[in-house]
């Protein structure tokens, strides 16, 4: 990336530059840098849905820039109901904000036991993201576990949802089949 920023100091895709030092920042852990540059490619192109939504994506998993995470995610909602959707093009986008404004969500009311806004979002994400399986188990993993700390906790939806995302082939299946055991156990 350095060696391409240096050489097309001029590039007109600087926003997708910043995207993907966004990405290799987060994947190597560097958290600082990682926000760095997602905010220089929300600056660069505020009106990317696909860019807010990496952005928020990646800033709600820190769980550090929440604020932040939330804003981008309803920025790229808003632009992406306002978008004519092509043909056969999925609502990933769509799932994935409502996601990442679920997960902010539920962060910031979990220790109150206040998420059924999060359960919400979770639950119109679930059914949005059925073209991408690992981000719908993720969703699913954490509509299951905001059920068990709902207050009282609805352990038949938590398990419903736990079960879904325990039998589908991703890296929260583990995580899924580990939490559902429990909530039987408490059911």
């Amino acid at each position: 990336l350095d060696a391409f920023a240096k050489a097309y100091p001029d590039t007109p895709n600087v926003s997708q530059l910043n995207v993907q030092y966004f990405v290799a920042s987060q994947m190597s852990n560097q958290p600082d840098k990682m926000f760095e540059y997602g905010q220089k490619a929300v600056e660069a192109d505020s009106e990317n849905v696909a860019t807010l939504n990496l952005i928020a994506d990646g800033y709600a998993s820190t769980q550090t820039h929440l604020k932040e995470a939330d804003e981008y995610a309803k920025k790229a909602l808003d632009l992406a109901t306002k978008m004519t959707k092509p043909e056969n093009m999925s609502d990933m986008q769509l799932g994935l904000a409502h996601a990442t404004i679920g997960f902010v969500s539920f962060q910031e009311g979990s220790a109150r036991h206040r998420v059924a806004p999060a359960i919400n979002e979770f639950k119109t994400a679930v059914d949005l993201l059925g073209a991408n399986p690992s981000l719908q188990a993720r969703t699913l993993f954490y509509l299951g576990y905001a059920y068990e700390v709902l207050y009282p906790p609805n352990h038949h939806l938590s398990a419903e949802a736990l079960s879904r995302c325990a039998a589908m082939q991703s890296p929260w299946q583990g995580q899924a089949q580990d939490l559902l055991e429990k909530v039987k156990k408490a059911h």
